[in-house]
């Protein structure tokens, strides 16, 4: 049974999504940490696919340190980046209620919420409590770093994400961005090697 969860990447029902990605995220945090015994300072959540291992994270420092839900989420608020890459709604992984409260409903006791409370993490202010939980959403509220792939993407996520701060205008929610880059070398080099084959083909 667990091997179906790793065996195929993309295909399965949004039930086997759900059970992938908290091995990702949760299963994540757990190998790191209590197998390899390493101390990660920074968690990088590339997408929200990811997304789950800040409430694994959370539950660490509440029982680690003693502290609130308050005061750990800031604990991990400050050791978490997110890179959003699809700017379209359809990019981001929206779980149905019923399936949340399959997989965590034992979990949010632990970290001191209620099922509303909970829920709510993966939502926009506005929304209704059944609308669905989104792991994009999940992953902003709490990282401490939320960034784009490129300017224009950082300016598009902060339209298509402004709900998650009402209080501000949309284009100043906090996402920023990152440009990606390349090595000039191997770059222009690669670029020679081909244009070599295709005029080599050509004769």
């Amino acid at each position: 049974e667990d091997r179906d969860v790793t065996l195929r990447l993309y295909g399965g029902d949004q039930e086997m999504r759900i059970r992938q990605e908290i091995v990702l995220g949760m299963g994540g945090v757990n190998l790191l940490t209590r197998k390899l015994g390493l101390s990660p300072t920074v968690y990088h959540m590339n997408e929200g696919h990811s997304a789950f291992l800040i409430l694994e994270l959370i539950k660490n420092t509440i029982k680690e340190k003693e502290v609130s839900f308050e005061v750990a989420r800031d604990i991990v608020s400050s050791k978490t980046v997110f890179t959003t890459h699809t700017p379209v709604p359809a990019g981001n992984d929206i779980f149905p209620i019923s399936l949340v409260e399959k997989y965590f409903k034992e979990f949010w006791p632990r970290i001191g919420l209620s099922r509303e409370d909970f829920l709510k993490m993966g939502m926009k202010p506005c929304e209704e409590l059944e609308q669905g939980f989104n792991m994009g959403i999940l992953a902003l509220k709490v990282a401490g770093k939320k960034n784009g792939v490129s300017k224009l993407h950082g300016a598009v996520s902060r339209e298509l994400f402004g709900e998650v701060w009402p209080e501000i205008a949309a284009n100043e929610s906090p996402i920023g961005y990152v440009t990606n880059g390349i090595h000039t070398c191997s770059s222009v080099s690669y670029t020679h090697l081909r244009a070599h084959e295709t005029l080599s083909d050509l004769v």
